[in-house]
Parts: structure tokens; sequence; C-alpha cells
């Protein structure tokens, strides 16, 4: 989530349609995802979460609820992000 807040423009970039930024996109799912796969799979195996989510739709949620964190004052990611593992817990 951290890492996210501070990346103001990527989510601009990984979003376009402009064919130079596909290598980019490629590369934050192929390193991403799998990790987001092993925070799951630990999750679940540890019974700190019992909501089935797939690991691209916790990044892709996660990553969504940072979106606006740095040009928003009134916007609490860190809260919001805890409220969504919340609800992962069943």
């Amino acid at each position: 989530m951290d890492f996210l807040v501070t990346k103001h423009g990527l989510a601009a970039v990984l979003q376009s349609d402009d064919a130079c930024f596909d290598p980019l996109h490629t590369s934050f799912l192929e390193r991403l995802v799998p990790v987001c796969e092993q925070l799951v799979d630990a999750a679940t195996a540890s019974g700190e979460i019992t909501t089935p989510i797939e690991p691209i739709e916790l990044m892709r949620g996660v990553g969504n609820l940072c979106a606006g964190a740095t040009s928003n004052h009134g916007f609490d990611a860190r809260r919001l992000v805890g409220l969504l593992v919340a609800g992962l817990r069943g």
C-alpha cells in the first residue's frame, strides 16, 4: 500500500492505451501477482482471511483504494485497506 500511494502517476500510465507502456504493465503483473498470491495463500492457511479472493483482485482492489491518497487530504487509504482486509476475514 505504501508503495502504491507514493506512485502518483503510475495508475494513469498502467491504464494508458499507449502501447509503449505495455512492457511496464506486464512487468508489474509478473512481479506483483505472484507476491499477492503468496500473501493470500499464507493468510488463508493461517485463518487470517476466510473469504476467497483471487490475487489479481486483491492487488487491483488495494491499488484502486490507494489511487487518490496523495491528492485528497481527507482520504485515508490505510484505513480503507484495513476495512477491505477485515471484510476478507468473513
